[in-house]
């Protein structure tokens, strides 16, 4: 296996967009179509019921960063995963992505992350992406189950489903 180092693996900054944004990933060198942009780092996933005790333990400004910064599989309906170690946190939605899994073989490989073996999705520019350009992923591949749709609006945030279909982030 080869060891892949998490994260971005092309040259990028994180950026304040705005106040409802937040933050976003920006290319800081031009990325060619095709071009392997980011591995997730440790990915953890916590119960619903895990993620209410540590949102209750959190200041309301804190819970809503963490639960913007997080996600559902739609193959894992019963988890929330946060990646609190990489940037990766910080990729946006667009319904007009520049970044996304590949639908050939390469997209899945063989690498060692943290010192484990494991199979990773890797993502890909799905276009040329230029320099100062935000990248940006599609959420309406994630899930949205109701207990995640319930702490979302607790917190003031958008979830995911309801973010792809309004079209912002």
């Amino acid at each position: 296996m080869a060891a892949v180092r998490g994260g971005y693996l092309v040259p990028h900054e994180v950026r304040f967009v705005n106040g409802s944004i937040g933050h976003g990933v920006f290319a800081t060198e031009f990325i060619p179509k095709g071009t392997p942009l980011w591995v997730p780092t440790k990915v953890v996933k916590f119960t619903h019921e895990q993620v209410a005790e540590t949102l209750r333990g959190l200041s309301a400004s804190a819970a809503h960063e963490y639960l913007r910064q997080a996600f559902v599989l739609a193959s894992d309906l019963e988890h929330l995963c946060v990646n609190v170690d990489d940037t990766g946190r910080f990729t946006n939605h667009s319904s007009t992505p520049n970044c996304g899994f590949a639908d050939f073989e390469s997209d899945v490989v063989g690498a060692v992350v943290d010192g484990v073996g494991v199979d990773v999705r890797v993502s890909v520019a799905l276009r040329d992406i230029a320099v100062g350009e935000e990248i940006t992923v599609d959420y309406a591949g994630l899930g949205s189950p109701q207990w995640y749709k319930d702490l979302c609006a607790l917190y003031g945030v958008l979830p995911t489903d309801e973010v792809a279909r309004l079209g912002t982030t």
